[in-house]
């Protein structure tokens, strides 16, 4: 789909229009959303409007243009009608290319003899290539003295067709051969048929060709599921002229065919029209489309608890292209790797849904899977262990599969961060964070670290929603222990400064479900915590960005809106004597993006060796700081994430992460604590 332009609408009654336009390998539904900002404060400010539809591509089609005028014309038999046909069934518009005469529609008038030269075209549609132009010429002769037969070249209309007879100064005689014999009456039928004309001693002979005229035969458009047999192919006639109908002008109807069967892959075949034959008529074979549903693509679902609606477990689904099959994965907090899902697909085309199930033993485990599909929309799902309920889905997703040279606008680098959890005994207070990173094809790659310092690591796939969502299920401390996950879904909205970029709002973030299982052999919170929240956003990350010719450099800190190149450390509370003197005012350069510490003023200078280190391409920032208390020091790294906030967002937050605090007393009590680092402007 392509990008929304920023359009304004003007105040009052004004309207303003909008266009969006989709890249699509296949048919089928198709959605997105007008995303809408108003400069005047409201409850609806902003706001959405959705477009739903439903279209159909291939490989647009070639036509040719048929347009054959006179090789010569009277001026006499000016004005002249022009009429050409396509093999498309498109209309042809007419141009005066050079010579003495006018062109209004499809009507030349005649100025003068010499030479006309008329060009058709045609532009072709969404589903028809442009024909290739052809131009015409037309000699343009004076009106003759003697006896001369013209409009000997004509078309087939189901009415007589009579010639005419220029430069005669009586009465005309002008007869035609049909059959045997040589009748008063214009014949009307396609043929060739002599024609004398008689003025006093004079003779005139010639020949009269009548051509058929176009008859179009149209397929009807099908649609069938994969599987099904073809349903019944049927066409329309148009074309006709008079009283013609099918009945009294057809010899045999045309034969209609589709190279769609019943084993084929879900997509648009055509449906083509041939060997039909007419007296009268020449068949102009138009193109049908035979769409074939499928079910086949990727999904994903959420299954969350019924009681505590929180995620139990992740569902991922694949159909095969022959829609009869599928295969899948279900991520569950108490299983080490993920269960897998083969199965069959069974198709209802009344309902147009698609529903599998997929039974699995592991171990001493037995779960069962069940699913249904819609055509378009959300789909659910049910997953159970040892016949009891695991989680169920109302919204699982479809996701996205991007057209051969498609991509998306709001790829790039992210910063994501996961706001310290609520508040606990034995829970992280730091952040965690992640950067972000998504492709071309929509994948979000997410690689940083949890409060508690694990690592973390995921790669997610976007849906088809216009707003594409996300799904994170992970099992972070695998392959130690199981009954630990970090889960949840988010949607990215469109941005409000960055042009096609999009976000997860500070103030619309994400509750991420956090659960750590006990492990007595860790270094930090061994006896587990959970399930608790934290809150996911996610902001698009952009570099400082180089001067160039006519355009200023953009320095790090104008990306982060920073006042006098400074801004403020906090961090969580820390039992230390030195506590008091970690910093509170931080600068930036904004030459060398390297960081200082300006207050507070210590005797010596930064007492706590507090140190940081900015990755200006990413946003991540690493550093340490160092305590002594008791006489024993003790180094505490820290890391997170800058964020360049939209001018949405009031909070001042331009980063978060966590610093890992050593104990000061000996095992069994040396846990590492977690506490949280921020940076504000």
């Amino acid at each position: 789909m392509s990008e929304l332009s920023t359009t304004s609408i003007p105040v009052g009654n004004g309207t303003a229009t909008f266009t969006v336009t989709f890249f699509a390998s296949s048919g089928g539904g198709r959605s997105a959303a007008l995303h809408i900002t108003s400069n005047v404060t409201g409850p609806k400010n902003p706001f959405d409007i959705g477009i739903t539809g439903s279209g159909r591509v291939a490989g647009k089609a070639s036509q040719i243009i048929v347009f054959n005028p006179p090789l010569k014309l009277h001026l006499a038999e000016s004005p002249f009608t022009l009429s050409a046909s396509t093999s498309s069934g498109l209309p042809v518009a007419f141009s005066l290319v050079s010579g003495p005469a006018n062109l209004l529609g499809n009507v030349l008038t005649l100025n003068a003899a010499g030479t006309v030269k008329v060009r058709a075209t045609q532009a072709g549609d969404a589903d028809v290539l442009a024909a290739t132009p052809v131009e015409r010429t037309i000699t343009v002769a004076a009106n003759p003295a003697a006896l001369t037969l013209t409009d000997l070249i004509q078309t087939y209309t189901g009415t007589r067709r009579p010639i005419t007879v220029l430069g005669a100064t009586g009465a005309v005689d002008v007869t035609y051969k049909v059959g045997l014999n040589y009748v008063p009456d214009a014949p009307f039928n396609a043929g060739s048929y002599p024609v004398k004309a008689v003025a006093g001693a004079i003779t005139k002979t010639g020949t009269l060709i009548i051509n058929k005229a176009p008859l179009y035969v149209q397929p009807d458009d099908q649609r069938k599921f994969v599987g099904q047999v073809n349903p019944a192919l049927g066409f329309s006639y148009s074309g006709f002229l008079d009283d013609d109908n099918a009945g009294n002008s057809v010899s045999k109807a045309p034969v209609i065919a589709t190279t769609a069967t019943a084993t084929s892959a879900g997509g648009l075949y055509p449906i083509t029209a041939s060997l039909g034959t007419t007296a009268n008529y020449l068949f102009v074979y138009l193109r049908g489309t035979m769409k074939v549903e499928t079910f086949a693509a990727s999904y994903e679902a959420l299954l969350v608890d019924a009681g505590t609606q929180r995620p139990a477990a992740k569902l991922e689904l694949t159909v095969a292209a022959t829609g009869k099959t599928f295969t899948g994965k279900l991520t569950t907090p108490t299983e080490m790797a993920s269960v897998a899902l083969p199965g069959t697909l069974t198709t209802n085309p009344l309902t147009e849904t698609a529903t599998g199930t997929a039974t699995v033993k592991r171990g001493l485990n037995t779960y069962l899977v069940e699913f249904t599909l819609p055509l378009t929309g959300d789909f659910t799902a049910e997953a159970k262990l040892n016949g009891n309920s695991l989680g169920t889905a109302t919204n699982g997703k479809k996701l996205l599969t991007l057209a051969t040279g498609q991509t998306l606008s709001y790829i790039g680098t992210h910063s994501a961060l996961l706001a310290p959890a609520a508040a606990g005994v034995g829970v992280p207070a730091g952040a965690g964070w992640a950067v972000g990173t998504i492709d071309a094809k929509g994948l979000l790659k997410l690689v940083g670290k949890l409060a508690d310092g694990t690592g973390l690591t995921a790669s997610l796939a976007a849906d088809v929603g216009s707003h594409p969502g996300y799904r994170l299920f992970l099992q972070p401390y695998t392959p130690a222990r199981t009954g630990a996950f970090i889960a949840g879904a988010f949607t990215l909205k469109p941005h409000p400064d960055v042009a096609g970029r999009r976000f997860v709002a500070f103030e619309d973030a994400a509750d991420l479900t956090w659960v750590k299982a006990r492990r007595d052999l860790d270094t930090s919170y061994r006896a587990g915590f959970g399930p608790v929240s934290t809150r996911f956003t996610l902001d698009p990350w952009l570099p400082p960005a180089p001067a160039k010719t006519g355009v200023p450099a953009i320095t790090l800190t104008q990306r982060l809106g920073l006042t006098a190149n400074q801004f403020t450390a906090q961090h969580s509370d820390i039992i230390s004597a030195l506590f008091d003197d970690l910093p509170e005012t931080l600068g930036l350069n904004a030459m060398t993006n390297v960081v200082s510490v300006l207050a507070p003023v210590t005797t010596p200078a930064n007492t706590t060796k507090w140190k940081v280190t900015l990755t200006p391409a990413t946003g991540a920032f690493t550093g340490s700081f160092e305590l002594t208390d008791a006489g024993k020091k003790r180094l505490v790294p820290f890391a997170g994430m800058m964020r360049q906030p939209p001018s949405t967002d009031l909070s001042g937050l331009i980063g978060d992460g966590n610093f890992l605090l050593p104990a000061l007393t000996p095992a069994p009590n040396n846990e590492i604590l977690s506490g949280e680092i921020g940076f504000e402007r």
